[in-house]
């Protein structure tokens, strides 16, 4: 061989018979794992005779055709895997994996960004090598496409597949649950793991938005980790009625792919409040929150004469906070309660909702010494 490659060989035999003026076909097997031109001479030699003659062999390898097919197929944001392997007839020699401009790097491409290769085992010392081929998808086809892999090695040459994907659409749902009394907010967390890579805007939509509250669009940076990135969307529940109401939160992206989520939110009864310490003679803000999607009169009333509302009635808008002003002034027979504490509820009413239950706050109101004995002489002196 002219300048040899220990990746390229010529194969004959040793030895042909050839019958007086008679002729023979001889065979010559080439085969070459990189590409380039080789020279050889073959020569025949009668070892009787003496006499000889020889053969000049041209080869040209040029770039190598598709060695195999792979067809692979994934959910969205799933990965689908599949183990190639390739001989290697230089098992005495060190392979590098890459090009002569670029030994170990590079070493593979495709023209899929949703497709990564890993070497599992090397080339050097082994009889093959072995990489793993991983598919995970964003979006969903609607057909299978192809896609070009090449893996290079120094020494090896290229070896070409053909990758045949389907992505099918997401497998599972997530889902979002809230509980929450009426009257009340509760804020959760949509965390999804986003595999964009480069920045993009995922818009966000859920059916109610009347009861949940979420952005329009959330932004994701570009991700260079391959396991991906979460990200958190917060969204808050606030029911308007009683009972289970269910939604789907759906985010999504053209570059990003979408994600769905199912939410579940029941509702239940206002929960009571407090106790609420109030201040003898101060009025005192117990706040409470018009839940519904309209305006709305509220009605307060309390259990208890030790104290007082200053006023019955509110009219409060829409989706705002009201407030019911409550005053402890305890008389009578009240300042003499045990221990010194007087207890009450407040019961905040929705005129307009009949059909709801009341809101519940308890309220606390501590009557210090010198206010039952200024109570005492009070009493004493009317008495004379």
């Amino acid at each position: 061989l002219e300048q040899p490659s220990p990746a390229t060989f010529i194969v004959v035999s040793n030895a042909v018979e050839v019958g007086p003026s008679g002729t023979k076909d001889f065979q010559v097997r080439f085969n070459s794992f990189v590409e380039g031109n080789t020279k050889a001479k073959i020569t025949f030699t009668n070892h009787q005779t003496k006499e000889y003659c020889f053969y000049e062999l041209n080869a040209k390898a040029v770039a190598a055709e598709v060695l195999d097919v792979i067809k692979m197929e994934s959910p969205v944001r799933q990965t689908a895997r599949y183990v190639i392997t390739a001989d290697n007839p230089l098992t005495t020699e060190d392979v590098v994996m890459g090009t002569q401009q670029k030994p170990d790097e590079d070493w593979w491409t495709c023209d899929s960004k949703f497709i990564r290769v890993k070497e599992l085992s090397r080339f050097s010392g082994n009889t093959e090598g072995s990489f793993e081929v991983e598919y995970r998808p964003l979006i969903p086809t609607a057909q299978p496409s192809e896609h070009l892999l090449t893996i290079r090695s120094v020494e090896l040459g290229t070896f070409k597949y053909k990758i045949v994907v389907t992505a099918q659409p997401q497998a599972a749902r997530q889902t979002l649950r809230f509980e929450v009394p009426l009257g009340n907010v509760q804020a959760e967390p949509f965390v999804f793991k986003t595999f964009n890579p480069a920045k993009c805007d995922f818009a966000c939509v859920v059916k109610r938005p009347d009861i949940f509250t979420v952005a329009k669009s959330i932004s994701a940076e570009a991700v260079t980790n391959w396991s991906g990135e979460d990200l958190k969307l917060p969204i808050s529940y606030e029911p308007m009625e009683l009972g289970e109401t269910r939604d789907v939160l759906t985010v999504s992206s053209a570059d990003g792919g979408e994600y769905t989520c199912d939410i579940i939110a029941v509702c239940i009864a206002p929960m009571p409040q407090g106790p609420f310490n109030t201040p003898h003679g101060k009025p005192f803000e117990i706040s409470f929150r018009n839940c519904f999607a309209a305006q709305c009169n509220w009605n307060f009333s309390i259990d208890s004469t030790a104290f007082r509302i200053d006023k019955p009635t509110a009219s409060v808008n829409a989706k705002t906070q009201g407030s019911c002003s409550v005053t402890f002034d305890p008389q009578g027979d009240a300042l003499n309660a045990p221990n010194g504490i007087v207890t009450a509820k407040l019961f905040v009413t929705c005129a307009s909702r009949p059909d709801v239950p009341p809101w519940v706050y308890y309220l606390r109101g501590t009557i210090d010494k010198e206010m039952a004995e200024a109570s005492a002489a009070k009493a004493a002196k009317g008495k004379k």
